[in-house]
């Protein structure tokens, strides 16, 4: 795994790169592992749970954190200057067209992979393969959800909650929000707003229990009114994001960031 992550973080002492380990223990994507051996054809190859740790840290490192990092900043700039900027707005796609491909090139493991937003993006467009009345539909709403971004400056994408923008934050807040608003979008889970938080260490890992919980104890979770809702924070909170992301930042001088 070392050395597919030096290939980006060539500049990791090997004391940090044990520090980026014990944040992504194997035992946390054993969910993801469990997911693909579920559904998996006797053909279809097998798969080390190292795989779905080291896509997650590249992801996070590459991708996620850097653009957590810069939808805060433009947030306090923003807000600065224009009190009623409309607010930044972060989304987790759940769908791809591109799994078929994935399958096609031996490797059915691989799920929403970088990019599967353009199909939608871009109205559809798919060459490569057939579209689906599901993906079509999702197409469409997201030419609706980024048409009314680039006019209103909210995306109001058709959804159970639609897009939250981010809380106002102070010019002395932390590098990291403590909880961030972000939209799922897609997938057997369906598409709804969820609000990703630091959780103690206790809650990092929260088991079959957080659905009954979210459930019977809604005003915890901001008020969650469906099943669905409850699956998506489960699926969101496993990724333990914001934890990783304020670990991430302590190595953006190592990383050239």
């Amino acid at each position: 795994m070392i050395n597919p992550i030096k290939a980006f973080a060539f500049g990791l002492s090997p004391e940090q790169m044990s520090e980026l380990f014990s944040h992504y223990e194997s035992g946390d994507f054993r969910y993801e592992l469990d997911s693909y051996e579920a559904r998996k054809k006797p053909s279809d190859p097998t798969v080390s749970i190292h795989f779905f740790r080291l896509s997650r840290i590249l992801r996070d490192m590459l991708f996620t954190c850097s653009s957590i990092n810069f939808g805060l900043a433009m947030e306090k700039q923003s807000k600065a200057l224009n009190g009623d900027f409309p607010g930044v707005y972060l989304y987790a796609l759940n769908q791809s067209m591109l799994t078929p491909l994935w399958k096609g090139a031996g490797m059915p493991y691989i799920s929403v992979s970088h990019g599967s937003d353009h199909n939608y993006m871009f109205g559809g467009h798919f060459p490569e393969g057939k579209v689906s009345s599901a993906d079509q539909q999702l197409s469409e709403q997201f030419v609706k959800s980024f048409t009314n971004f680039a006019y209103t400056g909210s995306p109001r994408f058709d959804g159970d909650g639609g897009f939250q923008n981010w809380p106002s934050v102070g010019s002395g807040g932390s590098s990291i929000l403590e909880e961030i608003p972000m939209q799922v979008i897609g997938g057997p889970l369906g598409s709804g707003s969820c609000r990703v938080r630091t959780l103690e260490p206790d809650d990092l890992n929260p088991g079959e229990n957080l659905l009954q919980e979210a459930i019977e104890e809604n005003a915890r979770y901001g008020g969650m009114k469906s099943r669905s809702e409850a699956l998506r924070l489960q699926q969101l909170e496993r990724e333990k994001l914001i934890r990783r992301c304020i670990f991430m930042n302590t190595l953006a001088e190592t990383l050239g960031a």
